[in-house]
């Protein structure tokens, strides 16, 4: 079976998305699916007998706004 995985994130980015994506990929890979990966040009990627398609990709920067609520103690 062929499997494509497109992402916003990819190696060489650690973080929980590129963790599950690598463990989702061995698992694909351990049932001999042939896995695709879609993911932003972010520098070299070695994942074997996987394909990584980069594509261009454009920064945008954001204002986050996170509220945090902190336990008042009395």
């Amino acid at each position: 079976m062929k499997t494509l995985i497109i992402t916003e994130t990819f190696l060489p980015s650690i973080d929980g998305v590129v963790t599950r994506l690598t463990a989702a990929i061995k698992h694909f890979r351990k049932l001999n699916h042939e896995v695709v990966v879609v993911a932003p040009d972010s520098g070299e990627v070695s994942l074997d007998d996987v394909t990584v398609e980069k594509v261009k990709a454009k920064k945008y920067f954001f204002i986050v706004i996170v509220r945090l609520l902190f336990h008042k103690e009395k």
